[in-house]
């Protein structure tokens, strides 16, 4: 597995900062490496790297950011 953190500033949102390695059945913590995180997006091993996904990469879906995807009031 694979993982990035995304983090959430003012602006802009979405926007992957790190790219991290997961071991199959490893419980070990992934400590980010600073404290704008507020995303984490898990996919199988290479799948980043496939989609030419790297850091900087920002993340929108159809509904927006992912501010506005997943913390919009209901």
């Amino acid at each position: 597995m694979s993982c990035v953190a995304v983090r959430r500033l003012h602006w802009p949102d979405g926007v992957i900062e790190e790219i991290h390695h997961l071991e199959k059945n490893d419980n070990v913590p992934v400590v980010a490496a600073n404290d704008n995180i507020l995303y984490v997006l898990e996919m199988n091993d290479g799948w980043f790297a496939r989609h030419n996904i790297n850091t900087g990469t920002v993340i929108r879906t159809e509904k927006g950011s992912l501010a506005e995807t997943f913390l919009r009031r209901q």
